[in-house]
């Protein structure tokens, strides 16, 4: 069995409608030594982007115009392959965890949920 990947190897892909939340997470995900980060501003792109490529880690806002979190969620349970998923959002902490419960019902990989301000 091979090891975990190094840091800089993983390919993340962050997802929000809020630019300034993408350029954030981007930075951090930058300074954290992840060197694969690209963005996508709306649901219906990063499915997109999801069916295309393969990505090791989804950074997913929940609250999205459009396709939202957990219907890109549900999306991205019937792809072949599933990134492990970090959420987060602005909402309250007990739809994050209803989020976190319904990823992990669909079989998806939860690494931790975050508020956002």
């Amino acid at each position: 069995m091979g090891g975990s990947p190094h840091i800089s190897t993983l390919r993340t892909l962050v997802v929000d409608d809020d630019h300034l939340m993408v350029e954030v997470v981007s930075i951090v995900l930058r300074d954290l030594g992840v060197r694969g980060v690209d963005v996508a501003t709306d649901g219906a792109t990063a499915l997109g982007r999801l069916s295309a490529s393969s990505f090791d880690i989804l950074v997913c806002d929940l609250n999205m115009p459009g396709m939202d979190g957990l219907r890109l969620l549900a999306h991205v349970a019937a792809l072949p392959a599933h990134p492990s998923i970090i959420l987060f959002s602005g909402e309250d902490p007990r739809i994050l965890e209803a989020a976190r419960q319904f990823a992990e019902a669909k079989t998806l990989t939860i690494l931790g949920t975050l508020s956002s301000p």
